[in-house]
């Protein structure tokens, strides 16, 4: 069964909590977990704009990725290359990653895009094809990193 749980930062500490989603009609907004008593469960409330699910997925060193992390990918080809780098969202039945292209962030265009997470790309050239399949980094998210999404350094 695949897990679903939940992250948002504690509304005091702002320390990251992962658990079962409570969410009330006031908008409050509190993550249960496991204590370290086994038959306890802690409710500890949280800022409802971190709240963020998990995808399921994770990247190339084995961290989860969450909806709200910030993702740095590239495509197998170019591993060279610095890559684009989106944040995670849910959008059409899907996580993916919602970016600029780079090119245009340095033109001065905002157009975003839709990078669907595991995508594999197709192409063909004058005879040649290749398929083409990503490698994901998260690199912050856009709580304790928004700078990320706006070229800042890593």
């Amino acid at each position: 069964m695949r897990q679903i749980i939940f992250r948002g930062q504690h509304i005091i500490t702002k320390e990251w909590i992962e658990g079962s989603l409570i969410r009330y009609r006031d908008g409050d907004c509190f993550i249960c977990c496991d204590s370290e008593d086994d038959d306890v469960l802690s409710k500890y409330a949280v800022i409802p704009e971190t709240v963020g699910q998990y995808t399921g997925l994770k990247d190339k060193i084995g961290k989860r990725i969450w909806e709200g992390d910030i993702i740095r990918f590239v495509d197998d080809c170019f591993l060279s290359e610095d890559g684009e780098i989106g944040q995670v969202v849910f959008r059409n039945g899907c996580y993916g990653i919602e970016y600029v292209w780079s090119l245009d962030r340095k033109l001065g265009h905002d157009t975003k895009s839709f990078h669907r997470i595991g995508q594999i790309d197709h192409w063909q050239d004058m005879g040649a094809s290749c398929s083409v399949a990503y490698v994901y980094r998260k690199i912050g998210n856009v709580h304790d990193n928004p700078e990320l999404l706006k070229g800042g350094e890593e």
